[in-house]
């Protein structure tokens, strides 16, 4: 399964009680039980080191001063977000040339969740005003309350 090593990685030993599936909704995937449960049961706790945040993001040796300058620049909402992408992206591309490389110490701390993300125009149905062009930005979102993040966000 393509989710095995994820959920290994971050649950560690409490992995063995759940399981990443088609979501019964029909729609994506669901994080699933397998092991029955009351009401205030605790499954599985996910560790703060292996979340992304902000905080993490603005350690980056090369990048975190200017993800702090993006992130606060933008505003709590879209700065944050534009911060956190710059900061996905870069460990996308680290994971990348890992693998051109073959070399294993290039590879990112959090390879587990970047492989299991969809990447690339039309994967998995997904779509991003990053990869249009300026033609198709300007004729979706102009006089749009969106125009101005569309454009901020191509900028960054």
């Amino acid at each position: 399964q393509r989710y095995d090593e994820l959920i290994q990685w971050t649950l560690g030993p409490s992995s063995e009680n759940v399981v990443i599936q088609p979501s019964n909704s029909g729609f994506g995937y669901g994080l699933y039980s397998k092991v029955a449960a009351s009401e205030n049961d605790v499954l599985f706790e996910v560790p703060s080191v292996k979340c992304i945040t902000l905080q993490e993001a603005w350690k980056h040796p090369y990048l975190g001063k200017h993800l702090k300058i993006m992130a606060d620049d933008g505003g709590p909402e879209e700065g944050s977000i534009a911060a956190l992408s710059a900061f996905l992206s870069s460990e996308v591309l680290r994971e990348q040339s890992a693998d051109w490389e073959e070399d294993e110490t290039l590879q990112s701390r959090y390879r587990a969740y970047l492989r299991c993300l969809p990447s690339g125009r039309g994967v998995s149905g997904q779509d991003h005003v990053l990869w249009w062009t300026n033609e198709e930005v300007e004729s979706m979102f102009q006089g749009s309350v969106a125009y101005n993040t569309a454009h901020a966000m191509r900028e960054w």
